[in-house]
């Protein structure tokens, strides 16, 4: 526990590459992670299910995080849809929408500190960790949409 507490902290703070990548079908991690979390104001649904090449660990702390956000800033009765993508994934909520400000400062945007907490930042240096490209969209809700993954069979090192 305190190895991967350490490793977790170095990669918010320093950002680097994630390492050893594996197979993954995105939809039984994503749910391995609601069940950690236990969101008791949510609901999952995952959708389209896609095979990715992943750290499967730093995947699920960023399903893990991204469901925390829900649990602490969303209200009751919010619906998250983890989707399967041609060229990555999203995560969805119909919760209220992230504030512009935060949203824009995500993924290579303008970040002034203390704008994000731990969650959001760790999301950010997994996705760029696996040389992702991330943004956040808000409309009628928020989603977090992961691209540039490619296919599987082809990026497994």
């Amino acid at each position: 526990m305190e190895e991967l507490i350490t490793k977790t902290l170095a990669l918010a703070r320093e950002g680097g590459d994630v390492g050893q990548r594996e197979s993954v079908d995105l939809g039984p991690l994503a749910r391995t992670a609601w069940e950690t979390v236990d969101p008791s104001n949510a609901t999952l649904v995952v959708e389209d299910n896609r095979e990715l090449s992943a750290d499967r660990s730093r995947l699920q702390q960023l399903f893990e995080n991204l469901f925390r956000n829900v649990q602490e800033h969303c209200g009751a009765d919010v619906t998250v849809i983890v989707r399967g993508t041609e060229d990555g994934f999203s995560v969805a909520n119909d919760g209220p929408e992230r504030p512009a400000d935060i949203a824009d400062s995500l993924f290579g945007g303008e970040l002034e500190t203390g704008q994000i907490g731990l969650g959001l930042l760790m999301v950010e240096r997994v996705v760029s960790g696996h040389g992702w490209e991330g943004r956040v969209e808000v409309d009628d809700g928020t989603r977090f949409v992961f691209s540039g993954i490619g296919d599987v069979a082809s990026s497994i090192q």
